[in-house]
């Protein structure tokens, strides 16, 4: 494929088409966003006239990033990204990307989709999110562009306008079955050499790099142990035995996400006094930590109240 995104924007948000163009194709993402729909002709006279199909556009792009603005569901280009998300609301190849920069009500077409917020403070997050996004493999590819073209053949564009169940199978995986043997983790116990383990999606990598950062500094003084960064490969015995308490990075991506469902069923398990739940991004909670309290880091407002409460929990002394 020619592009790793095409980008649908109303035309009063070219601003913000042009802040996605020159944030993912420099460093350190290096991606190809097309931004004008006559780039995909590229010598190509099949399609003639003011249009490109949307055939074209899903031939020679990996994926399709939406700008969402007040602006974007009185536009034209809403209309066909209606039709795209209709015909993909059962893929799970996630070829659509809903970015929004201001705020308003996401359009009922695209609802069901995950949508990265660029208005909150974890804007760099959502960047790095974006980005893996459209890096992340898509399977079975072939079947979705199939089904596209079959719906969609005719739909143009104007160039103008250009939770699977776990059941204890992942590389954490507890050994001899999902029950892990607990034992004390009390404050003074020598064997404890981590304040917090951290589950979460890689699409929030960034996210909790900062978290981790935040935490190490003072009043905190915080060890938070990240699997992939402190170690390659976890078990569930090093988590239950070498770290105090259990952080959950809620978002859609961690809820898909085998391993991290493994690590809610593994705090449970051990002691759900140890579980903080922490969502990133809006969520469905899982019924198993429903009872547990979420500290919330979705608005802006709040940012400096989410480090004290997250600094303050994850200090709190087990009993």
């Amino acid at each position: 494929m020619a592009y790793d995104g095409f980008l649908c924007y109303a035309d009063s948000d070219i601003r913000y088409a042009q802040m996605v163009v020159d944030v993912l194709q420099n460093e350190p993402y290096n991606l190809r966003i097309c931004i004008n729909s006559e780039e995909l002709l590229d010598g190509d006279t099949s399609s003639s006239g003011s249009s490109v199909s949307a055939e074209l556009i899903i031939q020679r792009c990996k994926k399709i990033l939406v700008v969402i603005t007040p602006e974007f569901e009185k536009s034209s280009q809403h209309e066909f990204i209606a039709k795209v998300a209709n015909a993909l609301k059962d893929d799970k190849n996630q070829r659509l990307l809903i970015m929004q920069f201001r705020e308003c009500d996401i359009p009922v077409s695209v609802r069901h989709i995950t949508v990265c917020d660029l208005t909150k403070a974890t804007v760099e997050w959502a960047w790095h999110r974006i980005s893996a996004g459209l890096k992340k493999n898509a399977r079975s590819l072939d079947d979705t562009t199939s089904q596209l073209k079959n719906i969609y053949l005719g739909h143009s564009l104007s160039k103008k306008e250009s939770h699977e169940t776990v059941t204890g199978s992942s590389s954490g995986g507890t050994e001899g079955g999902t029950q892990a043997e607990a034992k004390d983790i009390s404050n003074k116990n020598p064997e404890v050499q981590y304040d917090a383990f951290v589950s979460y999606s890689p699409e929030d990598q960034s996210f909790v790099s900062e978290m981790v950062e935040k935490m190490k500094q003072e009043p905190w003084n915080l060890q938070l142990f990240v699997p992939g960064k402190d170690v390659a490969d976890i078990s569930s015995d090093y988590i239950a035995h070498r770290c105090k308490k259990i952080i959950l990075v809620l978002t859609p991506s961690f809820l898909e996400n085998p391993e991290c469902l493994y690590h809610i069923k593994l705090a449970i398990d051990l002691d759900r006094s140890r579980i903080i739940p922490v969502l990133l991004e809006s969520c469905s909670t899982p019924n198993t930590i429903q009872h547990i309290a979420i500290i919330d880091c979705t608005r802006l407002e709040l940012i400096d109240w989410f480090w004290q409460r997250l600094g303050q929990t994850i200090k709190q002394p087990l009993y």
